[in-house]
């Protein structure tokens, strides 16, 4: 799913609804290959006293989202560069694991959207104009969608989780987490280059909470993309519910 919000980052930026960005640099980061993850991030990890066996973590992670059969998502994302210009979008996700059933809607700068996936099949539809396509035209595969596979993925680009404290997240008791990432594996591992990024920075890290069950209730991150020359800042927050509860997703006619 992480990818999936990076595309429709990325889709804004392209559409040159955030402009006249800050490309000074100042944070020191640096540049290389096509990439989509920047130098920006949730908390500050702090001591190292908080922090634990990552294999050990990333492993129970696994187990755990191999668990989930649905699952309710909503993301605010917001893009922002310099001049104090900023696009917001918000994304409803409903998962059907076992059916390889996602439905995405939302709105981008007031243009509303639906995506439904079943499969590797994609039926988008912005304004009213529904487009069949597959997957693979998106730059994504299907175990991209998949909670399990997603994190087992992004295993080699993870290292190092801190747990830093307990928190309530819609009600439920949470252990916050913070994961830093290597930014030049987690390019490899999203393909970026294919969704035209240029990578800045060396590592980045972002915020999980996760219940008693390992199950994620909210992921939140901020990262640093470029896309179509215009460079800008996009903060993802995913908050997750309804896990195990019925959906029905099915393809439109």
């Amino acid at each position: 799913m992480k990818k999936l919000v990076a595309v429709f980052g990325a889709i804004v930026l392209s559409l040159g609804l955030v402009t006249a960005c800050d490309q000074s640099g100042d944070s020191g980061a640096s540049r290389g290959p096509g990439g989509l993850i920047g130098d920006a991030g949730g908390s500050d990890p702090g001591s190292d006293d908080g922090v634990i066996d990552v294999e050990q973590w990333v492993s129970d992670y696994v187990t755990a989202a191999a668990q989930v059969r649905t699952v309710h998502i909503v993301v605010t994302q917001d893009v922002s560069g310099g001049g104090g210009n900023q696009a917001t979008t918000r994304m409803e996700i409903d998962m059907d694991v076992k059916a390889r059933a996602y439905a995405v809607a939302g709105e981008i700068m007031g243009v509303s959207f639906e995506m439904v996936i079943i499969g590797d099949t994609v039926y988008f539809d912005l304004d009213g104009t529904t487009q069949e396509m597959s997957l693979d035209a998106l730059g994504m595969s299907e175990d991209e969608m998949n909670p399990a596979a997603d994190i087992e993925r992004q295993r080699d680009a993870i290292t190092k989780v801190e747990l830093v404290g307990s928190e309530k997240v819609g009600g439920v008791p949470t252990d916050h987490y913070v994961i830093t990432y290597d930014v030049a594996k987690m390019n490899e591992i999203l393909d970026a280059q294919s969704m035209d990024g240029v990578i800045q920075g060396g590592t980045v890290t972002a915020d999980v909470w996760l219940d008693d069950k390992m199950q994620t209730m909210r992921y939140k991150s901020t990262i640093k993309v470029e896309a179509a020359g215009i460079t800008g800042k996009v903060t993802s927050d995913a908050v997750y519910s309804d896990y195990g509860k019925p959906v029905t997703i099915k393809a439109p006619r």
